[in-house]
């Protein structure tokens, strides 16, 4: 199971900012053989935000996986070692 997280902010009709979610989420959320997946997405050359390499860290330290993705072949190695 997972879904696309959108991010970011957007401004409500009446000028309030809200917040889509917390910042640093990686781009997929998902639960693959019942542990939780981050998946961040980027191009090759990309960085990750501070935001993002704490979320990673916090993600880790609670038992689950984060993924970097900046090619498709992380994403099918990860994928081909944990499902059979």
């Amino acid at each position: 199971m997972a879904t696309r997280t959108n991010s970011g902010k957007i401004q409500t009709i009446e000028g309030r900012w809200v917040q889509l979610c917390r910042e640093g989420w990686p781009d997929i959320s998902a639960i693959i053989n019942g542990q939780f997946v981050g998946i961040e997405t980027k191009a090759l050359k990309g960085k990750q935000r501070d935001s993002q390499l704490k979320t990673q860290a916090s993600i880790e330290h609670a038992g689950g996986v984060y993924l970097l993705a900046n090619k498709i072949s992380v994403l099918r190695e990860y994928l081909s070692a944990v499902i059979q």
